[in-house]
């Protein structure tokens, strides 16, 4: 079983420690500028899903741009 408690206090510690994973880029005046969020409680969405959704959520977003402002 997964102990969900423990796994988002895990990802709230990486969190909290590394900047990069709260760092986004916005557009300024033609120029890309580098914003630093503060840190925010994390919480896990849990969903029951089958495999072949899963699969299918993968392949849809596999190509997906990446939005450096999000």
């Amino acid at each position: 079983d997964l102990n969900v408690q423990a796994l988002e206090q895990s990802f709230q510690v990486l969190f909290d420690r590394h900047e990069v994973l709260r760092t986004r880029f916005i557009g300024v005046e033609g120029e890309g500028r580098q914003i630093i969020d503060h840190p925010q409680d994390f919480k896990l969405e849990l969903h029951e899903v089958e495999e072949k959704a899963i699969q299918e959520w993968a392949q849809t977003h596999a190509n997906s741009v990446f939005d450096l402002a999000k």
